[in-house]
């Protein structure tokens, strides 16, 4: 215990000299900082959510998780032999973990209709514009 008050000691005080010398010579501010970045963490937002759905979709239907009343350890480890989709059966069996998954599947339906419908439509639409004012002038 007496040994480390003066490592301590040590360790702040060489701590400060190359935090100094660090902070004068060698840290800039990054010319990649730019607009594009918080646009790219905008963009990597959809895949988190989707993600973070899935994983609700796994957490909120785990029954070590959240334990029914009539829940026996039996019932969560498969049998050697029994079919994947019967795992999937007992998974999704009360109303709980099934309107997990039926919002899951109805977001993901939701924005695949959107990416492949909706913003090719728009995006048509606003060329269309453009090419009537252009005309127009």
């Amino acid at each position: 215990m007496p040994l480390m008050y003066p490592l301590g000691i040590i360790f702040f005080i060489l701590n400060f000299y190359v935090e100094k010398f660090l902070f004068c010579r060698f840290h800039r501010k990054t010319a990649e900082f730019d607009v594009a970045l918080p646009f790219y963490a905008v963009k990597l937002m959809k895949y988190a959510l989707f993600i973070h759905m899935l994983m609700n979709c796994f957490f909120f239907t785990d029954k070590r998780l959240m334990v029914p009343n009539d829940y026996t350890t039996e019932d969560h480890y498969r049998p050697k032999l029994e079919a994947p989709n019967r795992f999937f059966e007992r998974r999704y069996d009360d109303d709980h973990s099934r309107s997990v998954l039926y919002l899951f599947v109805v977001v993901c339906a939701v924005y695949l209709f959107y990416v492949t419908c909706i913003r090719p439509c728009c995006n048509l639409c606003k060329k269309c514009g453009e090419r009537k004012r252009a005309l127009n002038l």
